[in-house]
């Protein structure tokens, strides 16, 4: 009886949770996009801002355009220095991601005459993408739904998005996290996931079906990175303050 009540508390303050609003001061997509290019108009030689691809787009969503800003000394030429990504939002829901991503930007700019900010645009390509799944940031930011997870890929081809307020049961959408090449067969296995497209952790169609993976997979083949990072954050608060390295990382590194 005992569990059974926790799952209901559980069940009622992920829905209400759904209805709250964000903070005004979280960047809308537009916001982005504004501040981006504001950069690079005020600091071209450190600053350049590319668009890498769009999402895929449905009948009741026009394709969306996913952009990477590069800060480096000589900015738009391509020179021969250690590249390094760092990726904001993945999942609609994970705000913090774009938020961090546009902070880390701001500093390096701000304090590009200072060290280490001043060793690292000499020295370095720093790619910043601050969201590649600008669907569902979308989806968050209207306040639809601030639990929402996945981007808007209409899988029941139905012509409407279909979501439910509040963690899973949402028809339409594609994890994002989990539409990449490798091991995308098991993608849908964590926490009892299935290959059913409402579930949270659906992995689409085939693998690189999303539009932002594909961007993410053109910009790295594109520049080889030696590093990247990637920023999540738990709705829940369970899987939070955690880092992952590569399978072949070792302590003493």
């Amino acid at each position: 009886m005992r569990k059974v009540f926790v799952i209901a508390i559980l069940f009622t303050w992920v829905f209400l949770s759904a209805q709250v609003s964000l903070d005004p001061r979280y960047h809308t997509y537009e916001e982005i996009i504004e501040e981006l290019f504001a950069y690079q108009d005020s600091f071209p030689e450190i600053v350049m801002v590319q668009e890498i691809g769009q999402t895929t787009g449905a009948p009741y969503q026009n394709p969306i355009p996913i952009y990477a800003i590069k800060l480096s000394n000589n900015a738009a030429i391509d020179e021969d220095e250690p590249a390094l990504m760092f990726a904001g939002q993945c999942h609609a829901e994970e705000v913090l991601g774009v938020e961090i991503t546009m902070y880390m930007i701001q500093q390096i700019i701000q304090m590009r005459f200072v060290q280490p900010y001043s060793i690292w645009l000499q020295s370095l390509e720093m790619w910043f993408v601050p969201t590649y799944n600008p669907e569902g940031l979308q989806v968050v930011m209207d306040d639809w739904d601030v639990t929402y997870r996945k981007n808007k890929r209409d899988n029941d081809e139905n012509g409407f998005f279909n979501y439910a307020p509040g963690g899973g049961g949402d028809v339409d959408g594609v994890d994002p996290n989990r539409n990449y090449g490798f091991n995308w067969i098991h993608g849908e296995v964590l926490y009892g996931g299935s290959g059913e497209e409402w579930n949270d952790y659906y992995r689409g169609p085939y693998p690189f079906s999303e539009g932002g993976t594909q961007a993410i997979r053109a910009l790295a083949d594109q520049q080889h990175f030696i590093y990247s990072i990637n920023w999540h954050s738990s709705r829940t608060g369970n899987f939070s303050e955690k880092v992952y390295y590569p399978f072949n990382w070792e302590e003493e590194k």
